[in-house]
């Protein structure tokens, strides 16, 4: 298709008189084609597109924008699944939290629980074991050896035949058990009345080659305490007046069935005549383990 830019003009022959005009005369051929001297401009020539260019370029413009929506609505597509990830995710993080926190308020509670249960089941065992401890010694409080000293016989002091003083308490096993390993020590004295309170009844040493014995269960034995000197005829006369006992006193050494040390403390005074006489014991030295 040509565009023609500038004036039209119409291009007039030049007259020649009805007669052909030759190349000899005085005009030339030049001057009878020169056209007019009118200005003509230049102008683009635009080819139009073929049918088929025009429909190739259709159908491409058209797959161009089917693409962009394509790719719009698979993005539109990606954003909202991202966000209803994010929302999951945040849902699944707070219910994580929220299971997280129960856990470990159950999981406090159980140790709550452990605790308290472990509280009881150690005082449990402490009971238990009190209970037992108490069982044992109950049973050895029954069948353990009780040694006990009973009052029995004595001899008077006698100048003639320098007789000493003699007391001879009754050791008595009132326990279920033999009382083994026994021996003993006991004293003499002439004491004032009441004992003062700093008397501390004195002993002589148990000696190292001593012999020993043993009461079976309900048995007795006899203990012989003798005196260590002869009392004079004053001390014998504060007997007399009341201002001074006869005394007798010791300790006794044994041990029971469950292999344990007792020891059994005694103290009489005695009134009158020993062989006769009242074996009454005092407030003071009269103990057992």
């Amino acid at each position: 298709m040509l565009k023609f830019n500038g004036s039209a003009s119409s291009v007039q022959p030049p007259p020649n008189n009805g007669r052909p005009q030759r190349l000899g005369q005085s005009q030339s051929l030049s001057d009878t084609t020169k056209e007019p001297s009118t200005p003509v401009t230049a102008v683009s020539v635009n080819p139009e597109p073929r049918p088929e260019q025009s429909r190739s370029s259709s159908k491409q413009k058209t797959s161009s924008d089917t693409t962009n929506v394509i790719l719009v609505v698979f993005t539109g597509l990606l954003v909202v699944v991202g966000l209803f990830q994010w929302l999951a995710l945040k849902a699944t993080v707070a219910e994580a939290g929220r299971a997280s926190a129960r856990q470990s308020a159950d999981m406090q509670d159980s140790i709550k629980a452990a605790l308290v249960g472990a509280q009881a089941a150690k005082e449990a065992a402490d009971a238990t074991r009190a209970s037992v401890a108490k069982m044992q010694e109950i049973g050895e409080t029954q069948l353990r050896a009780y040694v006990g000293v009973q009052a029995g016989s004595g001899t008077t002091q006698d100048f003639d035949t320098t007789t000493l003083f003699e007391l001879d308490p009754i050791l008595v096993n009132t326990g279920q058990t033999p009382a083994t390993q026994l021996h003993h020590t006991g004293r003499i004295a002439i004491l004032p009345f009441p004992l003062p309170a700093s008397f501390d009844f004195p002993l002589a040493p148990l000696a190292e080659e001593r012999s020993t014995g043993v009461i079976g269960a309900g048995q007795q034995y006899r203990m012989f305490v003798l005196a260590e000197r002869m009392f004079t005829r004053e001390e014998l006369a504060e007997l007399v007046t009341g201002q001074k006992r006869l005394f007798v006193y010791g300790i006794v050494h044994y041990s029971d069935v469950f292999e344990r040390d007792r020891t059994t403390k005694f103290c009489y005074y005695v009134l009158g005549n020993p062989t006769t006489a009242m074996w009454i014991l005092t407030n003071r030295h009269n103990a057992s383990t």
